[in-house]
């Protein structure tokens, strides 16, 4: 179990991660794809956000709040996540 849960973890963060990294080669091209950059990377955030509020906040959770917090990000604490971050 977890070495799915380790190839899934890996595989979501890897193509959100991508995804960002795509949009910015054309970001500067329009204002429609510096958009899409902005939206890749907040989707990215987000994702590494959630994986973190579930592996290390709910740790101080009481029993039955996991869900929230993995839905609400913002209440568990907030951190920047770069791509760097993964390698």
């Amino acid at each position: 179990m977890i070495k799915k849960i380790q190839r899934n973890l890996e595989a979501g963060i890897k193509k959100k991660c991508n995804e960002a990294l795509q949009a910015a080669k054309n970001r500067d091209k329009s204002i429609e794809s510096g958009c899409e950059f902005v939206e890749a990377c907040v989707r990215y955030m987000h994702y590494m956000e959630g994986i973190r509020t579930a592996v290390v906040s709910t740790e101080s959770l009481p029993s039955g709040d996991t869900e929230k917090a993995i839905e609400h990000p913002e209440q568990a604490g907030h951190k920047h996540w770069s791509c760097q971050t993964i390698e």
